[in-house]
């Protein structure tokens, strides 16, 4: 779950997906106010996030994936990650 939190941590913090990010943060912070990073309404907002790639990278099936030499089994690992 660590390794999952690091990972959505470096991607919103590459602002990438702020829109996204943002749009969550609407249903938890009033309007004009500012976050920190270990606000606990981020911390809400990204839990969904965390917890899904967390059972992506414990998955038995896929979490060895980009490491078989297979393009294809990369391929998918990344697509499991991107969705």
């Amino acid at each position: 779950m660590r390794q999952a939190a690091d990972w959505c941590w470096r991607w919103w913090d590459s602002r990438r997906f702020r829109k996204q990010r943002d749009r969550g943060l609407r249903h938890f912070i009033l309007s004009g106010a500012g976050t920190y990073r270990e606000d606990p309404h981020l911390i809400a907002d990204a839990y969904p996030d965390i917890v899904a790639l967390s059972a992506l990278l414990a998955s038995p099936e896929l979490r060895n994936l980009p490491f078989t030499g297979s393009p294809q089994d990369f391929g998918r690992f990344i697509r499991d990650v991107r969705t």
